[in-house]
């Protein structure tokens, strides 16, 4: 389906044919820009492979404007490991292997990067150790769409087509709840709600969703426990 197919699939469902129209082209484009984009977020549905510089003694690594989940850094055909600034602190990680008794000064370390730190800033990454030559870097996650237009250039729905009738409902739950007096209409607004979220549930369930986003759970180093000061006594003592 054609961001042009959308539209009019939209103002059909929307009974909006006729002159004056209810919503105009661009508030169409708006809200399924945005149907889409929760979609694709709910969903992790695209990935995307970009290739990047990084610089000689510049440790930060800038991410493309439409990535939101970092899966992975290749660099020279070796994976660095996506990781946080916590393990890397609390030395569960060494520059060889896991090690739990020791700090590994991390942030002064110099050589190839290995680490990508991943929760100092939204939009870029910390390379450890940060490098010591100049090198390109092949960066993979999940995205976002781009705006829906008519362009030119026409831009159209990238999630799978598969889905392009669940995109419509996305964009009618949202016209809906527009505070437009002529627009608003709660009763869609239930009923287009229950319909969309169901197919994003239902989508997750297909494209395992739960696989897609990559987790580590650190635990904590030996020796160490939570609150031992203030835990409750055991009973009877």
């Amino acid at each position: 389906m054609t961001s042009e197919e959308l539209i009019a699939a939209v103002r059909v469902r929307f009974d909006d044919e006729n002159i004056p129209l209810l919503a105009s082209t661009s508030t169409i484009l708006e809200q399924a820009s945005m149907a889409q984009v929760e979609f694709v977020r709910s969903t992790l549905v695209l990935y995307d492979v970009v290739s990047s510089s990084i610089t000689s003694g510049d440790y930060w690594l800038t991410l493309p404007a439409n990535f939101f989940v970092l899966k992975s850094i290749i660099l020279n055909g070796l994976q660095l490991r996506p990781i946080t600034m916590s393990e890397l602190d609390f030395g569960y990680f060494t520059f060889g292997t896991e090690n739990a008794q020791r700090f590994s000064n991390w942030r002064a370390a110099t050589g190839t990067p290995r680490f990508a730190v991943t929760d100092m800033y939204p939009d870029k990454i910390r390379l450890v150790p940060y490098p010591n030559a100049n090198g390109t870097v092949s960066i993979e996650g999940y995205v976002y769409p781009a705006d829906l237009t008519l362009g030119p250039p026409a831009v159209d729905p990238q999630i799978p087509e598969v889905y392009h009738e669940l995109l419509i409902t996305g964009t009618l739950l949202r016209l809906n709840m527009q505070t437009d007096i002529d627009i608003r209409n709660p009763g869609m607004v239930q009923l287009y709600s229950t319909v969309w979220y169901q197919g994003i549930k239902e989508a997750q369930n297909n494209l395992r969703t739960a696989l897609r986003r990559q987790v580590r759970v650190m635990e904590l180093p030996r020796g160490f426990s939570f609150d031992t000061v203030n835990a409750p006594a055991p009973e009877g003592s």
